[in-house]
């Protein structure tokens, strides 16, 4: 039977998951309410005639179409995870306040240089849904992901093979209620941790994430998780 997905956002993340949805076999409908083209109005009624709902990560925790897809319960994807859903190689995911976008260049030109095939996509400009469709999901490229809190607040289908937390300080209040929202927005993404994945954080990153009590997935295996602590400063 053919899945039913929606779309939320037409810009250029949206476009990209809409592609990517469209080559799996799935039927698209885009919604957005300032692009000609796009369904205009999503209602209760509506959520019956879609089987999963992917949202760009301008859509903020507290827009209505959200609130009433995550209300739901049905399965509700970031453009970012949901292309990490299909991804068949090793992906990267880099975040922070500030130097990720540096560092996610800086770490895709070195594994060139050592002979890998890796390609920088997420915040840093190309989603990840775009990378696919360009034919570069072979098993063997990286994918080496800068990804902001935004695209990091819907983890669904999400799975790490490692992650480097630079830096936090405070950022985004004008879509965060709170700072710790913020945080706890970032720090979703220890949470898609595989088993046993390395990941690198920030000295103030790891005071955080022991203040609040985070629990880093993969922690529970014998050899746990490795960390390297970055020393700020």
């Amino acid at each position: 039977m053919e899945e039913r997905i929606a779309v939320f956002g037409a810009g250029i993340s949206g476009q990209a998951a809409a592609r990517l949805a469209g080559r799996e076999g799935a039927k698209v409908t885009l919604f957005d309410q300032k692009t000609e083209g796009a369904n205009a109005i999503f209602e209760q009624a509506d959520l019956d005639q879609f089987d999963r709902f992917v949202f760009s990560p301008g859509f903020a925790a507290t827009h209505p179409w959200r609130l009433l897809v995550v209300g739901s319960g049905k399965p509700c994807y970031g453009e970012f995870s949901y292309a990490a859903s299909k991804w068949k190689g090793p992906l990267i995911a880099i975040t922070g306040t500030n130097g990720k976008t540096t560092t996610t260049e800086l770490l895709r030109d070195a594994l060139i240089a050592v002979g890998k095939s890796a390609h920088a996509v997420g915040n840093i400009g190309m989603p990840l849904s775009e990378l696919i469709c360009e034919g570069a999901n072979d098993g063997e490229t990286i994918a080496v992901c800068e990804v902001s809190s935004f695209q990091a607040e819907l983890c669904a289908g999400l799975q790490v093979d490692a992650l480097i937390w630079t830096n936090f300080s405070e950022d985004h209040l004008d879509r965060y209620e709170s700072i710790e929202d913020y945080f706890r927005a970032k720090a979703n993404l220890l949470g898609s941790l595989k088993e046993g994945a390395p990941f690198i954080l920030g000295e103030d990153v790891q005071r955080l994430i022991e203040s609040h009590g985070i629990r880093v997935a993969g922690a529970g295996s014998k050899a746990g998780p490795r960390r390297v602590l970055i020393i700020d400063g």
